[in-house]
C-alpha cells in the first residue's frame, strides 16, 4: 500500500509582511513551478489526453481587462501537485493534476481520459480553459469548515484535497488507485492519529499509549477511539481515555456524555472544560465539574483539577463557554463575562482556525492572556504540535496580538496504519507572536524560533464533533 495519505489541500492566501502589511507570498504553499511545455499544444491518442493549444501567458493576455485588474498575480488556490475531487459530496475517480499554478490536466482512473488545461487563479475564482483557450469555465472558490478547497462550476460543487507525496509528473491515476487506501480508510487513519495526539496532550509528559480501539462506526459521536494510557513502562497502571479528532475525555466523562439528555448543557460543559485545560496546560486531569447557579440563561461550571496520577488537593477554576478564571478572579469579577465587563479581549477570537493544513485552537486565560495550540500534519506519517501562551494586546481595535514565549513543540511519528511509533518534545523555548485581525477574523502566525508557520494566515472555521 502506498504511504500517500490524503491531507487537507494547502490553502494559499495573500500573506502580511507584518501584522498589518502585505506580501506577494502565498500562505502555506511552495512557490509554484513546473515546465512550460505542459501548456504547449500536444495530442496523445493512447492516453486520451488533449492539452491547451496555447500557453497560459496567452490565455492570461486574452482575459478581459476588468478580470485582469481584479486578479492578484501571485495568488494560488492550487500549487504543483495532484488533487482528488469530490463532486456534490461524492468521491470520484477524477484527479486534477497541476504542473504549476497556471497549467495542468485532469485524469480519470476508470476511463483513462485526461484533458489538459490552462487557468488563471484569483482570490475569488479560477478561470479554466479545458482543451483550448476558446473553452472557458469559471469556478467560484472558497474554503469549507475542514479547510478543503471548494469550487462551484456549472451548477456543481467540487471539493479538492491534495495527495501528499504524489508527483504531478507522469501521474497515472489508474495505477495510483490500485494501491491507495480508500477515502474512508484514510479518514479513519487520520482521525486515529489526531485522537492519539489529543490523548497524549491530555495526560502530559511521561505517559505512553498501550492500545487504541476504534469505537463502533455507527456511534453518533463521530470518529472516536478508546485509548489505553499508562505511565511509561508501567502497564499495570493502564487507564483509558476517549478521544476524537478535536477533544479528549475520561471514561466517566464519556459515559456522562452518552447518558446526557440535555445536549446543550453538556456541550457548554465540554467547552468550559476545554477552556480550563487550555489554561492549566497538559499534565492535569479534571476531577470534578459542577454546574453553578445562573440568572442569565448561561451555563457556568466550577471545575476541580490536579496533576495527573496524584492524590493532591484540587485547584478550582470557574469557566463558561468563553472564559476561564481562577477562584480569586471569579470572586472579583463573578460572571461578568455575560456582559463585556472585564472580558479578556481574546474572547473575540476563541475557536478553531485553519490555514488549509494546520488547525489552530485559540482559548482565553484569565483577564489578558491567550493559549494557542497548533496541530500540523507535517507529512503523511508525522504530526507536530506547538502549544503557546502569552499576553494579549490590542491596537486601536484593528488587530490583537498574542506575544508568546516558552512555546512547546512536540512531534509524533506514526506507521501507515496510524499506530504511534514515536513521540518526543523538540523544544520548550519557542518565541513569537500571533496577530488577529478584527476586519476579517484571521490570524497570522509569526514564529521567531524556526519560522515554522512561514507567516501563515489562518481563517476561522467551525468544527463539529
Amino acid at each position: 500500500m502506498k504511504k500517500a495519505i490524503i491531507l487537507t489541500a494547502i490553502l494559499s492566501a495573500a500573506l502580511l509582511t507584518s501584522c498589518g502589511g502585505t506580501t506577494s507570498s502565498t500562505a502555506g504553499s511552495s512557490t509554484a513551478g513546473g515546465s512550460s511545455s505542459a501548456a504547449e499544444t500536444t495530442t496523445s491518442a493512447a492516453g486520451g489526453e488533449t492539452t491547451a493549444a496555447k500557453s497560459s501567458e496567452t490565455s492570461a493576455a486574452q482575459t478581459d481587462e476588468s478580470s485582469a485588474d481584479s486578479r492578484d498575480a501571485d495568488y494560488a488556490w492550487f500549487s504543483t501537485g495532484v488533487y482528488t475531487v469530490r463532486i456534490d459530496g461524492e468521491q470520484t475517480h477524477e484527479y486534477y493534476v497541476f504542473y504549476d499554478k497556471t497549467s495542468g490536466k485532469t485524469a480519470n482512473a476508470q476511463s483513462g481520459i485526461g484533458i489538459g488545461f490552462t487557468c488563471e487563479q484569483s482570490k475569488g475564482k479560477i478561470i479554466f480553459h479545458m482543451g483550448s483557450d476558446s473553452d472557458t469555465s469559471e469556478m467560484t472558490m472558497s474554503m469549507d469548515a475542514s479547510g478543503r478547497i471548494v469550487g462551484t462550476m456549472n451548477g456543481k460543487t467540487y471539493s479538492f484535497a491534495m495527495l501528499e507525496g504524489v508527483s504531478a509528473e507522469n501521474f497515472d491515476a489508474a495505477a495510483y488507485e490500485t494501491d491507495v487506501p480508500s477515502a474512508d480508510e484514510t479518514a479513519q487513519i487520520e482521525a486515529k492519529k489526531a485522537a492519539i495526539v489529543n490523548a497524549l496532550d491530555y495526560v502530559g509528559a511521561g505517559y505512553s499509549v498501550v492500545s487504541t480501539e476504534a469505537l463502533p462506526a455507527d456511534s453518533d459521536k463521530g470518529s472516536y477511539f478508546k485509548i489505553g494510557i499508562c505511565p511509561t513502562g508501567q502497564t499495570d497502571l493502564t487507564f483509558y481515555l476517549y478521544a476524537g479528532s478535536h477533544n479528549c475525555m475520561t471514561e466517566s466523562e464519556w459515559q456522562e456524555k452518552d447518558a446526557s439528555a440535555d445536549t446543550a448543557f453538556f456541550a457548554d460543559k465540554r467547552v468550559a472544560e476545554i477552556n480550563v485545560r487550555a489554561r492549566v496546560g497538559s499534565g492535569y486531569e479534571i476531577v470534578s465539574s459542577d454546574a453553578l447557579p445562573n440568572n442569565d440563561n448561561a451555563n457556568y461550571f466550577k471545575v476541580g483539577v490536579r496533576k495527573t496520577g496524584t492524590d493532591g488537593d484540587l485547584t478550582y477554576y470557574y469557566a463558561g463557554k468563553s472564559f476561564c478564571r481562577t477562584e480569586e478572579e471569579w470572586l472579583e469579577l463573578g460572571a461578568a463575562v455575560a456582559d463585556d465587563s472585564g472580558q479578556n479581549p481574546i474572547m473575540n477570537f476563541i475557536g478553531n482556525y485553519s490555514n488549509g493544513r494546520a488547525i489552530m485552537l485559540v482559548s482565553g486565560s484569565g483577564k489578558n492572556e491567550a493559549t494557542v495550540k497548533i496541530t500540523w500534519g507535517s507529512s503523511a506519517v508525522q504530526t507536530t504540535t506547538w502549544t503557546m501562551r502569552g499576553a494579549v494586546t490590542t491596537d486601536n481595535e484593528t488587530q490583537l496580538t498574542v506575544d508568546y514565549k516558552d512555546c512547546v513543540k512536540e512531534s509524533y511519528t506514526f506507521s501507515a496504519d496510524g499506530t504511534l511509533t514515536e513521540d518526543k518534545t523538540e523544544y520548550k523555548d519557542g518565541t513569537g507572536k500571533i496577530c488577529f485581525s478584527f476586519a476579517d477574523n484571521t490570524a497570522k502566525w509569526i514564529d521567531d524560533k524556526e519560522n515554522a508557520g512561514a507567516d501563515s494566515v489562518f481563517r476561522y472555521i467551525t468544527v463539529t464533533q
